[in-house]
Protein backbone atom coordinates (compact mmCIF):
# COMPACT_ATOMS: atom_id res chain seq x y z
CA UNK A 1 0.00 0.00 0.00
CA UNK A 2 0.87 3.38 -1.21
CA UNK A 3 0.50 6.89 0.40
CA UNK A 4 1.19 9.87 -1.43
CA UNK A 5 0.89 13.40 0.17
CA UNK A 6 0.42 16.15 -2.00
CA UNK A 7 2.43 19.43 -0.47
CA UNK A 8 1.74 23.16 -2.05
CA UNK A 9 2.82 26.26 -1.03
CA UNK A 10 0.14 28.26 -2.30
CA UNK A 11 -3.72 27.47 -3.54
CA UNK A 12 -3.54 26.76 -7.42
CA UNK A 13 -0.49 25.00 -7.82
CA UNK A 14 -2.10 21.73 -9.21
CA UNK A 15 -2.50 19.62 -6.55
CA UNK A 16 -5.80 18.34 -7.26
CA UNK A 17 -4.90 17.64 -11.08
CA UNK A 18 -2.49 15.29 -9.71
CA UNK A 19 -4.70 13.58 -7.48
CA UNK A 20 -7.31 13.12 -10.02
CA UNK A 21 -4.48 11.35 -12.55
CA UNK A 22 -3.62 9.08 -9.98
CA UNK A 23 -7.57 7.97 -9.19
CA UNK A 24 -8.61 7.75 -13.05
CA UNK A 25 -4.98 6.13 -13.99
CA UNK A 26 -3.86 4.30 -11.09
CA UNK A 27 -6.53 3.60 -8.82
CA UNK A 28 -5.35 5.32 -5.73
CA UNK A 29 -8.26 6.20 -3.54
CA UNK A 30 -8.27 10.28 -2.52
CA UNK A 31 -8.48 11.76 1.10
CA UNK A 32 -8.12 15.12 2.19
CA UNK A 33 -8.35 16.47 6.02
CA UNK A 34 -10.18 19.70 4.87
CA UNK A 35 -13.52 17.24 3.26
CA UNK A 36 -15.36 17.66 6.78
CA UNK A 37 -13.80 20.97 7.39
CA UNK A 38 -15.80 22.53 4.81
CA UNK A 39 -19.12 19.83 5.59
CA UNK A 40 -18.86 21.79 8.77
CA UNK A 41 -18.54 25.44 7.88
CA UNK A 42 -21.24 24.52 5.34
CA UNK A 43 -23.97 23.67 7.61
CA UNK A 44 -22.80 26.33 10.09
CA UNK A 45 -23.86 28.55 7.36
CA UNK A 46 -26.39 26.58 5.58
CA UNK A 47 -24.24 26.60 1.94
CA UNK A 48 -23.03 24.11 -0.06
CA UNK A 49 -19.45 22.70 0.13
CA UNK A 50 -19.68 24.15 -4.01
CA UNK A 51 -20.41 27.54 -2.73
CA UNK A 52 -17.29 27.47 -0.27
CA UNK A 53 -15.11 26.06 -2.58
CA UNK A 54 -15.26 28.23 -5.70
CA UNK A 55 -11.29 29.40 -6.09
CA UNK A 56 -12.80 32.51 -7.73
CA UNK A 57 -14.65 33.50 -4.54
CA UNK A 58 -12.72 31.77 -1.88
CA UNK A 59 -10.82 35.36 -1.20
CA UNK A 60 -13.69 37.50 -1.83
CA UNK A 61 -15.66 39.23 1.30
CA UNK A 62 -19.02 38.48 1.16
CA UNK A 63 -22.07 39.48 3.65
CA UNK A 64 -23.43 36.10 3.26
CA UNK A 65 -20.76 35.18 5.54
CA UNK A 66 -20.97 37.63 8.57
CA UNK A 67 -21.11 36.12 11.53
CA UNK A 68 -24.58 36.70 12.23
CA UNK A 69 -25.77 34.02 10.16
CA UNK A 70 -23.56 31.61 11.43
CA UNK A 71 -25.68 29.33 13.38
CA UNK A 72 -22.41 27.94 15.76
CA UNK A 73 -22.19 30.32 18.47
CA UNK A 74 -19.90 29.05 20.00
CA UNK A 75 -17.43 29.36 16.89
CA UNK A 76 -18.53 32.97 16.27
CA UNK A 77 -17.38 33.86 20.03
CA UNK A 78 -13.54 32.10 19.07
CA UNK A 79 -13.60 33.89 15.94
CA UNK A 80 -14.25 37.53 17.50
CA UNK A 81 -11.53 36.74 20.02
CA UNK A 82 -9.03 35.79 17.32
CA UNK A 83 -9.99 38.82 15.30
CA UNK A 84 -11.38 41.96 17.36
CA UNK A 85 -11.75 44.16 14.72
CA UNK A 86 -14.96 42.20 13.44
CA UNK A 87 -18.00 43.21 13.53
CA UNK A 88 -21.52 40.51 13.16
CA UNK A 89 -22.40 42.38 10.08
CA UNK A 90 -19.02 42.30 8.44
CA UNK A 91 -18.60 40.78 5.38
CA UNK A 92 -16.00 37.44 5.60
CA UNK A 93 -14.30 35.85 3.17
CA UNK A 94 -14.80 31.73 2.57
CA UNK A 95 -10.96 31.16 3.33
CA UNK A 96 -10.47 33.17 6.29
CA UNK A 97 -13.74 31.31 8.28
CA UNK A 98 -12.09 27.77 6.56
CA UNK A 99 -9.01 28.62 8.42
CA UNK A 100 -10.13 30.06 11.34
CA UNK A 101 -12.96 26.92 11.85
CA UNK A 102 -10.41 24.57 10.85
CA UNK A 103 -7.16 25.90 13.36
CA UNK A 104 -8.25 28.18 16.24
CA UNK A 105 -11.69 26.73 16.68
CA UNK A 106 -11.32 22.83 16.06
CA UNK A 107 -7.91 21.85 16.53
CA UNK A 108 -7.52 24.17 19.22
CA UNK A 109 -10.16 21.69 20.78
CA UNK A 110 -8.22 18.44 19.74
CA UNK A 111 -5.01 18.83 18.00
CA UNK A 112 -5.79 15.47 15.97
CA UNK A 113 -9.61 16.53 15.32
CA UNK A 114 -9.33 17.00 11.64
CA UNK A 115 -6.19 14.47 11.44
CA UNK A 116 -7.52 11.25 13.32
CA UNK A 117 -11.12 10.39 11.33
CA UNK A 118 -8.87 10.64 7.49
CA UNK A 119 -5.72 7.82 9.09
CA UNK A 120 -8.33 5.87 10.44
CA UNK A 121 -10.12 5.40 7.14
CA UNK A 122 -6.94 5.19 5.51
CA UNK A 123 -5.93 2.22 7.50
CA UNK A 124 -8.72 0.10 6.72
CA UNK A 125 -9.03 1.17 3.32
CA UNK A 126 -6.67 -1.20 1.01
CA UNK A 127 -4.76 -0.26 -2.01
CA UNK A 128 -2.91 2.85 -2.64
CA UNK A 129 -4.30 6.28 -1.01
CA UNK A 130 -3.66 10.07 -2.02
CA UNK A 131 -4.13 12.70 0.34
CA UNK A 132 -4.21 16.08 -0.90
CA UNK A 133 -4.02 18.28 1.97
CA UNK A 134 -1.44 17.51 4.26
CA UNK A 135 -0.49 21.41 5.90
CA UNK A 136 0.53 20.58 9.22
CA UNK A 137 2.74 18.63 11.57
CA UNK A 138 0.36 16.09 12.98
CA UNK A 139 -0.61 15.43 9.51
CA UNK A 140 2.93 15.11 7.70
CA UNK A 141 3.80 12.96 10.47
CA UNK A 142 0.82 10.55 9.95
CA UNK A 143 1.44 9.72 6.71
CA UNK A 144 5.63 9.24 6.44
CA UNK A 145 5.03 7.37 9.90
CA UNK A 146 3.01 4.95 7.48
CA UNK A 147 5.86 5.06 5.15
CA UNK A 148 4.46 7.58 2.98
CA UNK A 149 5.65 9.89 0.39
CA UNK A 150 5.30 13.66 0.83
CA UNK A 151 5.44 15.42 -2.97
CA UNK A 152 5.53 19.44 -3.43
CA UNK A 153 3.90 20.41 -6.53
CA UNK A 154 5.05 23.49 -8.20
CA UNK A 155 3.64 26.16 -10.01
CA UNK A 156 5.18 29.50 -9.89
CA UNK A 157 3.05 31.50 -12.48
CA UNK A 158 0.50 31.51 -9.59
CA UNK A 159 2.10 32.65 -6.74
CA UNK A 160 0.96 35.29 -4.89
CA UNK A 161 3.15 38.73 -3.95
CA UNK A 162 2.43 37.80 -0.77
CA UNK A 163 2.47 34.17 1.10
CA UNK A 164 0.36 33.79 3.90
CA UNK A 165 1.62 33.22 7.20
CA UNK A 166 -1.07 31.43 9.36
CA UNK A 167 -0.04 28.17 11.04
CA UNK A 168 -2.38 25.98 8.40
CA UNK A 169 0.11 27.44 5.60
CA UNK A 170 3.65 27.55 6.75
CA UNK A 171 4.39 24.31 8.08
CA UNK A 172 4.59 22.53 5.08
CA UNK A 173 6.53 25.13 2.99
CA UNK A 174 9.07 24.14 5.72
CA UNK A 175 8.86 20.38 5.67
CA UNK A 176 11.12 18.38 3.00
CA UNK A 177 9.42 16.58 -0.01
CA UNK A 178 10.14 13.63 -1.16
CA UNK A 179 9.56 14.07 -4.88
CA UNK A 180 8.60 17.40 -6.51
CA UNK A 181 6.65 18.21 -9.60
CA UNK A 182 6.63 21.03 -11.80
CA UNK A 183 3.03 22.52 -12.96
CA UNK A 184 4.65 25.48 -15.52
CA UNK A 185 3.77 23.48 -19.03
CA UNK A 186 1.28 21.10 -19.88
CA UNK A 187 -0.69 18.35 -18.33
CA UNK A 188 0.84 16.10 -20.74
CA UNK A 189 4.15 17.02 -19.01
CA UNK A 190 2.66 16.60 -15.46
CA UNK A 191 1.61 13.84 -16.47
CA UNK A 192 4.95 12.23 -17.63
CA UNK A 193 6.69 13.35 -14.13
CA UNK A 194 3.76 11.69 -12.24
CA UNK A 195 4.78 8.27 -14.06
CA UNK A 196 8.15 8.79 -13.56
CA UNK A 197 7.68 9.00 -9.94
CA UNK A 198 5.52 6.44 -9.60
CA UNK A 199 8.25 3.86 -11.25
CA UNK A 200 10.44 5.52 -9.43
CA UNK A 201 8.38 4.57 -6.16
CA UNK A 202 8.24 1.19 -7.54
CA UNK A 203 11.71 0.31 -8.10
CA UNK A 204 12.40 1.71 -4.73
CA UNK A 205 9.61 -0.42 -2.78
CA UNK A 206 11.17 -3.79 -5.01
Amino acid sequence: MAILGLMGDYPGVGKDTVAEYLVANHGFKRFAFADLLYEELSQAYGVTVAELSRRDLKETYQRRFALRFCKDLEFSRVFRKVHPEVWLDMPLSPRLLLRTWGTEYRRAQDEDYWARPVFTEIDATPGDSVVTDPRLENELNGIVKRKGKLVRVDRLSVKPEQLSDHPSEIQARAWPEDYRLSNEATLTALYAQIEHMLDTLRQTAA
